[in-house]
């Protein structure tokens, strides 16, 4: 059997699905603007729906067809992975917004506030059906992905809580119930993003791998359960020496990550090379090595990923080896992006994965 392959959760949105987006709006209060009357209009309009169902069976077949093993969605509909969550959550709100600077400087913006008791309300069953919608047409397991509480209170103002570990705890709740829906339905691919632990490894080690951990209680041995963990994202397509986490983090917490019950860790790895022998701390884990980048129009070649996934495996067994995209996808063109995983996916199938847990 070749390495496994999956995604990591956004994809280009099809030209003809004009969905307001974090990846083509600048300005993130006009974003939120029109994503609430972009959202109102397309839960009432029948048309609208259908595009929607177009454009995720075309998402869908189309990494089927490239030969990725555990597809997305592709968050289709959704303005960010973070705040579309935020949507369904009671005690969150886009109202008078105030403009601030978030991870640790690398980002200013205008953020969504919490302003009570955080709470899954009924509206979070959206996010359960929408899996299964998708699920229905794949022909591979969709993964379903779901922000981590750690990421929510990153991307978000506090105007409630005076602890903000008991916010924390509030969120695993909400994401909790989430999951356990999606479990229930059938879901076999859990996803936890939490790219902010990069950001802060001293609240990482304190209480965020604990409360990731929480999240993914009761799933049952039948889901797999992931947690990405990304040193961030740019604000635009091939922008450079944007500010991202330091990879040695990864190091930090690598150990932690490996006892907190994932079956598999996520990382990325092309934009910001590891020194590899980082794989060595995961012992239980399966690592999902992003191995093609995703802001830049580079398209790796099938040696270059090949070569490094050879010297991945001198450092982990080849059976708890996965191979993905560093990050989501959404910001690349669609030619660009397309050829990345078909060299990705062929440097993947050209390497076994050793039933005897040997190396290559």
């Amino acid at each position: 059997m070749p390495l496994k392959t999956t995604v990591i959760g956004s994809y280009p949105k099809p030209p003809y699905l004009d969905v307001p987006s974090w990846f083509d709006v600048q300005e993130p209060s006009l974003l939120f603007a029109k994503y609430g009357q972009f959202k109102a209009i397309t839960e009432s309009t029948a048309g609208l729906q259908q595009l929607h169902l177009r454009a995720l069976t075309d998402v869908l077949k189309e990494q089927a067809d490239i030969g990725i093993d555990v597809v997305t969605d592709g968050e289709l509909d959704r303005e960010s992975y973070v705040w579309y969550l935020c949507r369904h959550l009671r005690g969150i709100s886009f109202d008078n917004l105030e403009k601030c600077s978030y991870r640790n400087g690398a980002c200013v913006s205008v953020l969504p506030k919490v302003v009570g008791p955080i709470e899954a309300g009924d509206d979070c069953e959206v996010i359960v059906k929408k899996w299964i919608e998708a699920q229905a047409i794949s022909s591979k397991p969709v993964k379903a992905t779901i922000p981590g509480p750690f990421t929510i209170i990153g991307t978000t103002q506090n105007k409630f809580y005076s602890d903000e570990k008991q916010l924390s705890l509030d969120l695993v709740t909400a994401i909790q119930k989430i999951m356990k829906g999606l479990a229930d339905a059938g879901c076999k691919h859990i996803q936890l993003d939490e790219p902010v632990f990069m950001r802060d490894v001293t609240k990482c080690l304190d209480y965020g791998i604990e409360h990731a951990s929480k999240c993914i209680d009761g799933l049952g041995n039948d889901v797999t359960k992931t947690i990405h963990l990304c040193c961030g994202y740019p604000q635009y397509y091939e922008q450079e020496n944007y500010m991202k986490a330091e990879p040695e983090g990864y190091f930090q917490i690598a150990d932690a990550i490996d006892r907190a019950g994932f079956d598999e860790v996520s990382i990325e790895d092309a934009h910001c090379r590891n020194d590899l022998s980082l794989l060595r701390h995961f012992k239980m884990s399966r690592i999902i090595l992003g191995s093609v980048t995703i802001a830049s129009s580079k398209v790796e070649s099938v040696d270059e990923i090949r070569e490094r996934l050879k010297n991945a495996l001198q450092f982990i067994p080849s059976d708890r080896l996965v191979v993905a995209p560093d990050c989501g996808l959404a910001f690349l063109p669609h030619d660009i992006m397309r050829q990345k995983l078909l060299n990705m996916v062929e440097a993947a199938k050209s390497l076994p994965m050793l039933k005897d847990n040997g190396h290559l």
